[in-house]
């Protein structure tokens, strides 16, 4: 059993294993051979970038009832692609507030404060990006959220894209700006006639 649990726990590191689970794991004792029965597994998609080739078979569901967006499945390319995190998901495709948010926890915070705000109804989507993006990553990343917001219907209130960022220990906040900047440059013309 000893080797068997030593070539787990490398292949647990080697493809950035979370969680590993063997229940039942049987032993015969004619053969001495290992069965496994059933296996409970995460992995740490933060780690996509470094193990892509490995994981290259491995199948991501969605959540159960969900269907994945075109929009939704091109940032995690992007994602997956990048050293950096860039996470969305399309909450309402006709929701009125959109966001483009630097920073996990911060992403968090703005959520938090449209839903207490009473407007959780007409949030679109969830989203952040983080871990240094370079230019041309939050510019493909903004111009995408953009594109999808002005998919849907013009509303007669109008929509709101909410953009929120602060310094970061090792983000180039003057880069990731830039990178949304040049996105609301080259989206101006279609934002402005979607008001």
């Amino acid at each position: 059993l000893t080797p068997f649990v030593f070539e787990v726990f490398k292949l647990f590191r080697k493809l950035h294993f979370t969680y590993l689970e063997f229940n039942p794991l049987i032993i015969s004792s004619k053969t001495n051979k290992i069965n496994i029965v059933d296996v409970a597994a995460k992995i740490d998609t933060c780690a996509e970038f470094i193990c892509n080739n490995k994981w290259q078979l491995t199948q991501y569901p969605p959540s159960f009832g969900r269907e994945i967006s075109e929009s939704e499945r091109y940032i995690s390319e992007l994602d997956a692609k990048s050293g950096s995190s860039l996470k969305f998901v399309l909450l309402n495709k006709n929701g009125r507030i959109w966001t483009i948010i630097a920073g996990g926890g911060a992403s968090v915070v703005f959520s938090d404060t449209v839903c207490d705000l009473g407007f959780s109804h007409e949030l679109a989507n969830y989203g952040e990006y983080s871990g240094a993006p370079t230019l041309d990553e939050t510019y493909e990343y903004s111009v995408t959220i953009m594109k999808l917001m002005l998919s849907s219907p013009k509303r007669p209130d109008g929509k709101i894209l909410i953009i929120g960022g602060g310094i970061a220990n090792f983000t180039n906040v003057a880069t990731t700006f830039k990178g949304i900047i040049n996105a609301l440059k080259d989206m101006a013309e279609e934002l402005i006639s979607h008001s």
